[in-house]
């Protein structure tokens, strides 16, 4: 009797291991919303977006991406109008190195596009503001033969219908080195010009080169960013202060904490978390993911990236039914200082304020084929069916 029952129980219990590994389950996630709404940080446009990252996730094995960006910039062209009349012979080579030092840097930046427009004789180059080759399009200018019109502004004209609809920041910084002889009708007119420029949201800096009398261009650019500069300090040239008032300030001391509600912190890994800028992990603390961004420059781009993976055993009552935030809230400090947060304090549990996934189970098993688990479950069989017989034929029953 005793031999019978050993041999059904452990028949049973090889069966089932067979069963069971064919019924193995795994979760999948679905996106419910990815969030793709921009939150205000400072009042000087200081971003963060808080979103999934669909290239990198891994839905179908339970993995979702998320990106952290924070976007301390704001999308700027900038045109620069080059006097070519025969009075900039002298100094205009010299200019465009100067012009090249500065827009260097500014090309450097994130959501920055430069170009350049010169006329000559009425002969107008043009190029639209693009985010690369700036250098060497300022020094085709040099090429550019004089004239005794240097036409500079038919070139601001030029300058302002080049600029995208998309720009935030619309500049044009202005070289100029003679206006000729004006009578007062023509400079109000010239200067109607320039303010119809900036009531169209253009903002215009101003340089005066080598100027000897200024009386005209003062009155013409009077309300715009004047500046005066002799050929001897053209090398000392930095508009870069002009540029960069116009975009978000750079920012010190900046760090980033998540949070996460329970049923994130229970049922999902936190994991592959890359800072583009900066250093950032998982605080097993405090249970949250801590962003050090440190300095956080002008007219720059930052992103923090991390995933959630579903972990293996999942609270049942979630599968299939209930949609979960991502994360619960994203801090922005700038030291002792909060600069913001997202979602804020009081909406801190509406789903709207995060990307949101659900959990959904699936009967398979995507690194092992069905056809492994029968295989195995045959060859457990076939020796637990060897044991018993080893065992019996050694009497080991009796000893029962």
């Amino acid at each position: 009797m005793k031999k019978k029952l050993l041999m059904s129980i452990t028949l049973l219990s090889v069966s089932l291991l067979g069963i069971i590994a064919l019924d193995a389950l795994s979760y999948k996630v679905k996106i419910e919303s990815e969030n793709a709404g921009v939150k205000t940080l400072s009042e000087d446009g200081a971003t963060i977006l808080n979103t999934i990252n669909t290239s990198q996730s891994n839905l179908d094995n339970g993995e979702v991406s998320i990106d952290i960006i924070l976007d301390n910039s704001k999308y700027t062209e900038v045109m620069y109008a080059i006097d070519n009349g025969n009075s900039m012979n002298s100094s205009k080579s010299s200019l465009i190195d100067a012009i090249k030092s500065s827009a260097k840097t500014l090309e450097n930046m994130d959501n920055m596009s430069q170009g350049v427009v010169s006329t000559a004789n009425g002969q107008t180059t043009l190029v639209n503001p693009d985010n690369a080759n700036i250098e060497m399009q300022l020094d085709n200018v040099k090429s550019i033969e004089s004239g005794e019109n240097g036409g500079i502004f038919d070139s601001i004209s030029k300058a302002s219908t080049a600029f995208s609809q998309n720009a935030t920041n619309k500049i044009i910084v202005v070289f100029v080195s003679d206006l000729g002889t004006l009578d007062s009708g023509k400079v109000a007119s010239l200067k109607s010009q320039v303010e119809g420029y900036k009531s169209a949201g253009i903002n215009i800096v101003a340089y005066a080169i080598n100027m000897t009398d200024k009386t005209n261009f003062d009155n013409i650019f009077a309300n715009s960013s004047k500046h005066e500069i002799e050929t001897s300090g053209i090398s000392t040239l930095n508009y870069l202060a002009e540029i960069t008032k116009y975009l978000p300030s750079a920012k010190n001391d900046i760090t980033t904490t998540i949070s996460y509600d329970n049923y994130i912190l229970n049922n999902f890994e936190i994991k592959d978390i890359v800072a583009s800028v900066g250093n950032a992990s998982f605080d097993t603390n405090e249970n949250i993911v801590k962003w050090d961004i440190s300095n956080l420059e002008t007219n720059k781009t930052v992103k923090l990236t991390y995933t959630l993976a579903v972990k293996g055993t999942v609270d049942a009552s979630l599968v299939d039914k209930v949609s979960l935030k991502t994360n619960r809230q994203i801090v922005v400090t700038q030291g002792s200082s909060r600069l913001g947060n997202y979602p804020a304090d009081d909406k801190i549990d509406d789903q709207i304020c995060s990307p949101t996934i659900k959990v959904l189970s699936s009967v398979n098993n995507p690194k092992t084929g069905i056809a492994n688990y029968i295989i195995a479950g045959a060859c457990l069989l076939a020796v637990a069916g060897i044991t018993l017989v080893v065992i019996n034929s050694k009497n080991q029953f009796d000893r029962i």
